[in-house]
C-alpha cells in the first residue's frame, strides 16, 4: 500500500462529513464501506463513528436500503447472478448477513424460486454459445457447470440447468 501524506484535517468533522457527502453523491454507501474509506483517507476513527453516526440518524446511510437496491440492480442485469454472488457481492460492501439475507428475500430470490433456475438457465444459454468450439460433451457440460457455479448459484440449480439444455438437444447436449 502506498504511503500517503498525513492528512491535515484528519481531526476535522467538517471536513470528514463534506467527504463523505462526495462519496455519497456518486454512489450509496454501506456504513462499513465508507468508514473503511473515510478511514483509508486518514481520518480519525472517533471524528468517522461521529460523522457516520449524524448521516445515519439523517437517512443518509442505510444498510437495508443499500442491499435492497443492489440486489434489485443484481436481478435486472442481463448478466445473470446467482444468490450465492449476490450475497457474497453485499458482504464485500459491509453489508451483514443477516439484511444482505433480508434484502434477497424482498426481492423475491429466495434459493428455491423459480426465477433462479430461469437466471442460471439464462446465464447457461449465453455461456453455451461461446463453448462451441468444445467438441467433447463432457468437457462442455463441466465447463458450463463451473461456470454457473462462480456466477454464485447454488450446485442443485447449476446442476438442473446443465441438464435442462442438455435434454432440449440430445443429439447435441451441453
Amino acid at each position: 500500500m502506498p504511503l500517503r501524506r498525513a492528512n491535515p484535517d484528519a481531526g476535522s468533522a467538517d471536513a470528514c462529513r463534506e467527504r463523505a457527502l462526495r462519496l455519497l453523491e456518486q454512489r450509496p454507501h454501506a456504513v462499513a464501506e465508507l468508514r473503511r474509506k473515510l478511514l483509508q483517507r486518514g481520518f480519525l476513527r472517533g471524528v468517522v463513528e461521529s460523522v457516520l453516526a449524524d448521516l445515519e440518524r439523517l437517512g443518509l446511510l442505510d444498510d437495508a436500503a443499500v442491499a435492497r437496491d443492489a440486489c434489485a440492480a443484481a436481478l435486472q442485469r442481463p448478466a445473470a447472478l446467482g444468490r450465492g454472488r449476490i450475497l457474497a457481492n453485499l458482504r464485500r460492501h459491509g453489508i451483514a448477513a443477516d439484511v444482505a439475507q433480508s434484502a434477497l428475500r424482498e426481492a423475491g430470490a429466495d434459493a428455491d424460486a423459480p426465477d433462479e433456475l430461469e437466471r442460471a438457465l439464462a446465464a447457461a444459454q449465453t455461456k453455451l454459445r461461446l463453448l462451441t468450439r468444445e467438441t467433447d460433451p463432457r468437457r462442455r457440460r463441466d465447463k458450463l457447470a463451473r461456470f454457473l457455479l462462480a456466477r454464485g448459484f447454488a450446485p442443485g440449480i447449476a446442476r438442473e440447468a446443465v441438464d435442462r439444455l442438455a435434454a432440449g438437444d440430445p443429439d447435441d447436449p451441453p
